[in-house]
């Protein structure tokens, strides 16, 4: 399956990879997107794997199941586990799909959701127990979330919003101190 497994945005980006010096590469947006930290994850993957994109495919597969996991510690704080789970293996049952996981270029958008989803979790930490070096944690996981892809710009406003619902269980004086 060679032919399937590099879609037009691998092309593209291993195009600009092989036509423009590394620090260009990194910069230079694709169109209208622009994921710096993505394209320098994605070149040491493509020069480790080359043409066995088997291990891509592989890479693909555990970075689903960190995110799965990512996502059952955050929805486990709020329901029952069985609830928790339920929703984690549906995240791991639309992700594996074979359209999705033999896709190389999938993994900026994997990396994107782990940082957006560890940014959620340090956010609920940080609500029950806030420290300067939580919120640090919040900023960096939210930038490289955005750096790794900027599809998550916008979903990143779920972080206020979740801060905002959580009502009773927070202490806003202990929050805004």
């Amino acid at each position: 399956r060679p032919g399937f497994f590099y879609i037009i945005d691998d092309w593209t980006a291993l195009i600009h990879m092989a036509e423009r010096p590394f620090g260009q590469y990194l910069v230079t947006p694709d169109g209208e997107q622009w994921f710096p930290f993505f394209l320098l994850l994605y070149y040491g993957l493509v020069k480790i794997a080359g043409e066995q994109y088997s291990l891509l495919v592989l890479i693909n597969c555990l970075g689903t199941g960190v995110n799965a996991f990512l996502l059952y510690n955050f929805f486990r704080r709020h329901w029952e586990p069985g609830l928790a789970l339920t929703l984690s293996l549906l995240y791991v049952l639309s992700a594996a799909h074979q359209a999705i996981a033999w896709n190389a270029f999938y993994f900026g958008y994997l990396v994107s959701l782990g940082f957006f989803l560890g940014a959620l979790l340090i956010t609920d930490r940080y609500l029950h127990a806030p420290s300067g070096g939580k919120l640090w944690g919040i900023g960096g996981c939210a930038a490289l979330s955005i750096l790794s892809h900027n599809y998550q710009l916008l979903g990143l406003l779920a972080l206020p919003l979740y801060i905002l619902t959580m009502g009773e269980s927070v202490s806003w004086s202990d929050f805004w101190a």
